[in-house]
């Protein structure tokens, strides 16, 4: 790999994490509805918690603050007095990415060279909320992936990502959990679905 090469590499990897930082933010306060915290204080880092449980002190508070302002002056977000709540702009951003994510997520698995692992999304959600579960079927479905089992559904590449958006999307939480495999006992059949090698 020449220098081009890594350079390009890198920008792609800092806008992949400003995008992530960014929907973090959105989910948060899609799920929350209105957060209290301060962008420069400590609570800023409370803030993605929920959307990124492995941020850690490397995340500056700076980084945070520029993303909430970018958020502001986009419309997406809404500060009074220290408050902060998605607009519905933001709110149809979220949406979009959502939406943007699924369709590439769906490409990827033409693409994709294999790394031999198995993601598989495992849901437990309340008759209640019914159409909650029912929407999530169908954008699981539309996303690529196969279904084991009622409430246990697999893909063969990364979609952590994805993930999380639609547990924003749908407010999931912990209903849904994601689990990376290295193995299914009898899986001939879904390689054979995703044109994964035999061996």
């Amino acid at each position: 790999m020449d220098n081009h090469e890594a350079d390009l590499e890198e920008l792609i990897a800092l806008q992949t994490k400003r995008r992530r930082v960014e929907t973090a933010i959105l989910g948060t306060l899609a799920v929350a509805g209105v957060v209290a915290v301060a962008a420069t204080g400590p609570g800023a880092l409370q803030l993605l918690k929920y959307a990124m449980p492995y941020l850690n002190e490397r995340y500056q508070r700076q980084t945070i603050r520029r993303a909430i302002n970018r958020l502001i002056k986009q419309g997406y977000i809404q500060k009074q007095n220290d408050r902060y709540r998605i607009t519905d702009t933001g709110k149809k951003r979220l949406e979009q990415i959502v939406h943007t994510a699924r369709i590439r997520l769906k490409q990827n698995a033409h693409t994709k060279k294999w790394d031999r692992k198995w993601r598989i999304v495992v849901f437990d959600i309340k008759e209640k909320r019914r159409a909650v579960r029912d929407e999530l079927r169908t954008l699981l479905i539309t996303a690529g992936f196969i279904k084991l089992q009622d409430s246990v559904w697999l893909y063969p590449h990364r979609c952590d990502e994805v993930i999380a958006l639609l547990k924003f999307h749908l407010t999931l939480g912990y209903d849904l959990v994601y689990i990376i495999a290295d193995g299914i006992e009898g899986d001939e059949y879904l390689r054979e679905h995703f044109g994964l090698p035999r061996t």
